[in-house]
């Protein structure tokens, strides 16, 4: 397990608490958190985020915010860890990922042990 991480947000709502960064453009927008079924939100966030990024430049961004780390951990804060798509970004940047971390990996540094609970992450080197 890799010991230095850099958190991520992916989120459309990120906690005040989160000191990691913020990669806003890779967040679904109100309107998609606001649709009820998954497979619709998942759907039209692939369609409307992925499908209009440029996915060597988003990995070009990552590697350049995680300099001086091992990698970097996705993080999304949903309730219902189904309803995430940190897996879509996970397929659409092609095996760059290495492994799902889930809701176990405590990033010390940047969330408070108590914060943890709905933290999803995405481990990326």
């Amino acid at each position: 397990m890799k010991e230095r991480l850099l958190p991520v947000s992916i989120a459309h709502f990120t906690p005040s608490w989160f000191n990691g960064y913020v990669y806003g453009s890779l967040a679904p927008d109100k309107k998609m958190m606001q649709l009820k079924k998954v497979e619709t939100f998942l759907e039209v966030y692939e369609s409307y985020v992925l499908k209009r990024k440029d996915q060597e430049g988003v990995i070009e961004k990552m590697k350049s915010i995680s300099e001086g780390y091992d990698g970097v951990a996705l993080c999304t804060f949903e309730k219902d860890p189904g309803k995430s798509h940190r897996k879509l970004v996970m397929k659409w940047l092609n095996g760059w990922i290495v492994e799902n971390l889930g809701s176990d990996y405590r990033v010390k540094e940047f969330v408070p042990a108590r914060k943890i609970s709905n933290l999803q992450l995405t481990l990326m080197l």
